[in-house]
């Protein structure tokens, strides 16, 4: 710290509001870049060391068998191998994925391991990236309308950025990540940028608010007496004096470009992202789309997809845009066939991704090598009776073995038991149809109370129907009974007969009930006369065979599942139909056919 703080202009300690800890300080921001330009003159990066980095270096000096390999962003590049042949898959924090291990050869791990909070995250900016300019339809799309002037991705912008970067493209291919990762550690915020672009008088003036003095330009030059202090000392073994120092003055002389600096301001302003402390991650999408020509401004914003992420950050199973879903494996990447329009896909089972695992697994092995794979059922469980060569197991519904066959015992798996135990006897087909109503009639009473204590703006309903739902970080605002609204919202969004029906009906309560309605007779006489169909049941919790709807007066008969039987419907009628009983019908069939020979004619109950 003492060579770092040396020769800091005075300007630094002066005119500024002291924060609440040191780490809030101007000063401590000064010694941060500092360090920070150090690291830029040694590594070429303007960052710290990734996870990957270090244990990269680290395996490097000790030897090890297996040394990682690393992104030139520091992640880890999503196929790992080790010195003897072995390679495999990886997270984007390093873990090895199961079943891709294989000897001799390079598994396929796609276009690399994606992070759903980043992707997520990246999608919002795009997202919030243009402001201005409305969206274009589906019509609209092939049109190819040029963006908003006032947008990132317009052409004024991409040019300021390629005119300011042209220069030092064809020669540094990843300037665009270099100047993101200076960007974010120049700038705790959206805001801090704006207050340090509007402070400086010019933009050398700028580069030295920021470092407290000429102490980038002093690290470019490599003149590390000047720079760090008259004690300093650099092993200059570890840098590499002509690429880092040509690297140092690039960024240097960028940070003094008068473009840059102002589509920096334009953007942070456009972009909204004065609060946003992830400056370094919307900067990589513009540098990446203005060195391929713009090719990700070409995005559909109708199109836009945001990921769905859970509480711990990682992919939910069913991803949705509007009305269409798919599932997804941890890694993000679509799960092929899964793609559904109109209903929520059913996803692959853990019983049918083991498997699928273990298939790619024995594929890379050599003959005659025992791989276990689960057998699955057609509804995607384990199947009771599991076998790996001659050995055979139980398994229970988690995949759990409980049981050990013998070799050359033939013994049967007990049934595989649901984990939650049974209420009673199991209900007949009415009494489940009448508890669906029941089901359908509370949802209904909880969405009218929802919607009479809800402050949900509008355009929050929109977004949902696209399938984005906004967690309550990203809309600094805790939501009120989150998770009885978060299954409400998924039982509207599943875009079945039932969701409409539950839409339509709990619309017209929450109206039917405010107090615009003329009086409560009428309220009354509405909710009566819109009241759902609720089956009648007998004793036994089976269909009666005569049912009615009290709010249109119709009735008809059914059978014992509950089917309708033709030409048995009546409106209006003073009597109820006389319905036949399932003996009574048999014994009536019995009677049409006796021009037959007819083994056997029911005798029934009066």
């Amino acid at each position: 710290v003492e060579l770092l703080l040396d020769e800091v202009y005075d300007t630094a300690f002066s005119g500024l509001e002291p924060g609440l800890s040191f780490s809030q300080t101007n000063m401590y921001r000064i010694l941060q870049r500092r360090f920070l330009a150090i690291q830029l003159a040694m590594s070429g990066r303007f960052r710290c060391p990734s996870p990957c980095e270090s244990e990269r270096s680290a395996g490097a000096q000790a030897g090890n068998v297996f040394v990682p390999s690393c992104t030139s962003n520091g992640g880890y590049v999503p196929t790992q191998c080790q010195a003897d042949g072995q390679c495999w898959c990886v997270d984007p924090t390093g873990k090895e994925i199961f079943g891709t291990r294989q000897h001799g050869g390079s598994p396929d791990c796609g276009a690399g391991v994606k992070d759903c909070t980043s992707e997520r995250r990246q999608a919002l900016s795009r997202l919030l990236s243009s402001p201005s300019g409305p969206v274009p339809s589906a019509k609209d799309s092939q049109t190819h309308s040029a963006p908003s002037p006032l947008s990132p991705c317009s052409p004024q912008i991409q040019q300021l950025l390629l005119g300011s970067l042209m220069e030092s493209l064809s020669e540094r291919s990843d300037l665009g990540d270099i100047l993101a990762e200076t960007i974010q550690g120049m700038f705790p915020s959206g805001a801090m940028a704006l207050k340090a672009l509007a402070l400086a008088s010019n933009p050398k003036r700028l580069q030295e608010n920021l470092f407290g003095g000429k102490f980038l330009g002093n690290a470019g030059m490599f003149n590390f007496t000047g720079a760090v202090g008259v004690s300093g000392t650099l092993s200059f073994s570890q840098a590499s004096l002509t690429n880092n120092q040509d690297l140092v003055k690039l960024i240097s002389a960028t940070l003094e470009n008068v473009d840059f600096l102002s589509t920096l301001r334009q953007t942070i302003l456009l972009s909204k992202a004065e609060d946003s402390t992830q400056l370094g991650e919307l900067f990589r999408v513009l540098f990446e789309s203005a060195q391929s020509g713009g090719a990700g401004c070409e995005r559909e914003p109708s199109a836009l997809y945001v990921p769905s992420c859970d509480d711990s950050g990682q992919y939910q199973e069913i991803q949705c845009q509007g009305s269409e879903c798919w599932c997804v494996d941890p890694q993000g990447q679509e799960v092929t066939g899964s793609r559904s329009n109109g209903q929520r896909p059913r996803c692959p089972s853990r019983c049918e991704r083991e498997r699928a695992a273990a298939q790619k697994v024995k594929s890379g092995q050599a003959a005659g090598v025992e791989v276990f794979m689960p057998k699955c059922a057609e509804d995607g469980s384990y199947v009771a009776l599991q076998c790996l060569g001659k050995s055979c197991f139980c398994l229970d519904l988690l995949g759990e073995r409980h049981a050990t066959i013998p070799v050359g015992q033939t013994v049967q798996c007990p049934p595989p038991l649901s984990p939650l135990p049974s209420p009673g006897p199991a209900p007949g087909s009415c009494s489940l149809a009448v508890a669906e109503v029941d089901q359908f009639q509370e949802e209904a009473e909880r969405l009218v109370l929802l919607s009479n204590s809800s402050h949900v703006p509008l355009g929050y309903s929109y977004l949902l129907a696209e399938g984005l739902r906004l967690t309550s970080d990203e809309l600094l605002h805790a939501l009120s009974s989150s998770d009885q609204t978060t299954l409400l919202s998924d039982r509207l969004l599943s875009h079945s007969h039932s969701a409409l029906r539950l839409a339509a009906h709990s619309t017209l309560r929450f109206y039917w009930q405010s107090q615009q309605a003329a009086s409560v007779e009428e309220r009354q006489s509405l909710l009566l006369g819109y009241q759902p169909y609720r089956p009648q049941c007998d004793a036994h919790r089976q269909w009666l065979p005569t049912q009615c709807h009290p709010s249109t007066g119709q009735c008809w008969c059914v059978d014992e599942e509950g089917g309708y039987i033709p030409a048995s419907l009546t409106s209006r009628s003073l009597q109820r139909p006389q319905c036949q009983t399932r003996c009574q019908r048999g014994y009536a069939q019995a009677l049409l056919s006796d021009w037959t020979q007819s083994s056997y004619i029911p005798t029934c109950e009066l």
